[in-house]
């Protein structure tokens, strides 16, 4: 695309969204963005979202929210338009009538372990459908992109990662599993529960892939998913996460839906185990790059004690 105005209508594209005066509608500021919540006069709920920020950053966003949609259209909001102009772009999409598992959780008086696990299970089972509808293919470890962003931190001694005892066993770990191929395929990379929305008769969507990649190691998503959960498991019960660990039932179904997915992917034991914590370093990895530290501190407590 080039730097002059470009612009892309969806089949939903209804114009009064893209000249609605914005200085009426809601809106949030984040560290690059703001985004909007549009109303129509009279409305109690928006009717989409719209989101401002850097052309680079927009464009990236709405190639994979694409591909995405492509491959499962009911677990993603449509785009309605987007637009680049000049090094700012825009990207509008159906608002979903969200709500997350904090906050449904949160908002039982009674049983909420009981709620927390079953909403835990219910979200593990939309990661699956979500992994077991994307083509795979066979690749070297190497080719994926959590191979090529651990090798770069390590390169650049990012955070200075090369004085970290955990950084030389991924170190080794990825010279033992280098020249292994293994089914590979797309990830979101940013499979969090923030991103999961929960809309009545549609069901969990997901949203926001502007960190995902193609030809992935199939275990990032639900290492980002689970230092999500770790982290409402805090949250929601005032506790340590390592006693999230010492849960049976939670645990279980951990290993559990690992087995699941391992089973389905054809690995054997030891490799999966080594590519899971490479997947794990790579989010740690992706996270220092674009200065998510706080996220980068959770996940790399999760990967200590994948380590561990």
């Amino acid at each position: 695309m080039d730097r002059s105005v470009d612009f892309y209508k969806g089949n939903k594209y209804e114009g009064w969204l893209e000249e609605e005066s914005l200085q009426e509608n809601f809106f949030l500021i984040t560290d690059s963005r703001r985004i909007v919540f549009i109303f129509r006069k009279g409305d109690r709920e928006p009717r989409a979202v719209r989101k401002y920020g850097k052309r680079a950053e927009i464009e990236n966003e709405f190639i994979n929210h694409q591909k995405a949609y492509h491959l499962f259209p009911t677990k993603i909001p449509p785009i309605y338009f987007f637009r680049l102009e000049g090094e700012m772009g825009d990207l509008c999409m159906e608002y979903v009538n969200e709500s997350h598992l904090n906050n449904i959780v949160a908002s039982v008086w009674t049983g909420k372990k009981k709620k927390f696990l079953k909403e835990m299970r219910e979200t593990f089972l939309f990661l699956m459908e979500i992994l077991k509808t994307l083509p795979i293919h066979e690749g070297k470890v190497e080719d994926s992109y959590s191979y090529q962003i651990a090798k770069w931190a390590m390169d650049n001694d990012i955070q200075k990662v090369n004085q970290m005892k955990e950084t030389r066993r991924v170190e080794e770990i990825m010279k033992e599993v280098s020249g292994i191929r293994l089914p590979l395929c797309m990830q979101h990379r940013d499979f969090c529960l923030r991103n999961i929305l929960y809309s009545g008769m549609q069901g969990k969507m997901i949203i926001d892939w502007e960190d995902s990649k193609e030809g992935e190691l199939p275990m990032v998503d639900f290492n980002m998913l689970l230092v999500s959960i770790i982290q409402a498991y805090e949250e929601l019960f005032r506790r340590e996460k390592e006693e999230f660990f010492n849960e049976n039932n939670i645990t279980e179904m951990v290993e559990e839906t690992r087995e699941e997915i391992r089973q389905y992917l054809g690995l054997e034991k030891g490799i999966f185990d080594k590519i899971s914590i490479l997947a794990t370093f790579s989010l740690w990895s992706q996270n220092l790059k674009k200065e998510r530290f706080k996220t980068a501190e959770e996940i790399f407590s999760f990967l200590k004690k994948e380590l561990s």
